[in-house]
Parts: structure tokens; C-alpha cells; sequence
């Protein structure tokens, strides 16, 4: 399955390498809601709106990573069109480890 994450900064890097390091390797891209960072490259994986990243991966996995608005992140996901099963929410620095166990269940 594919995963997309939603949110290109510290929280997302976080995770992003938590998952390499445990042999999760089928993140396509990361998409954020700041237009500035659209078409760039974040950890060398594209950076798109949420918009186009629905678009383009419908039937991905979304990992929301951020620690101030990962509700309404989820929200926007959801009125997008992607399910709630296809949508978890990294939870750092809370429960960094609980996130990454998640993650490995699911693609490990």
C-alpha cells in the first residue's frame, strides 16, 4: 500500500525516518498545505498540495504529521475524499514508538 504524508516539517521528518529505519519504504510523496513548498522536494520525495496528492494517490495510506493541526488535517483529508481507515495520525513527540509499532503492523 501506498502512504502519502501530510506535512512536510519537523514532525513529518521524524516519522519519515522512524520508518525508513524499520524497512518502510512505500512513502510516495509528501503533500502540506503551504503553497511555498509545492513542487519542491522534502527528504527527496515531492512535495504536493493535498489537492493534487488526492489526485494523483487515492487509494493511498495518509499519514497526517503534525503537532498543532493534525484535526483539521484529517478533516480536510476526509471532505477530499479519502476514507478515515486510510488516514492515522502520527502522534509526536507524545507517542513516537506507538506510531512507528502502528506502522510496522500495518506494512512491516
Amino acid at each position: 500500500e501506498q502512504i502519502v504524508v501530510f506535512g512536510a516539517g519537523k514532525v513529518s521528518l521524524y516519522a519519515l525516518c522512524l520508518m525508513r529505519m524499520n524497512g518502510i519504504d512505500r512513502i510516495q510523496v509528501f503533500c502540506d498545505n503551504d503553497r511555498r513548498k509545492w513542487g519542491s522536494q522534502y527528504m527527496g520525495l515531492d512535495v504536493l498540495s493535498p489537492d493534487e496528492a488526492v489526485r494523483r494517490y487515492p487509494r493511498a495510506h495518509y499519514l497526517v504529521a503534525n503537532r498543532n493541526y493534525s484535526a483539521e488535517m484529517k478533516q480536510q483529508l476526509c471532505m477530499a475524499g479519502i476514507v478515515e481507515e486510510s488516514i492515522s495520525l502520527y502522534r509526536l513527540p507524545l507517542l513516537p514508538m506507538e506510531s512507528t509499532n502502528y506502522f510496522m503492523r500495518l506494512y512491516g
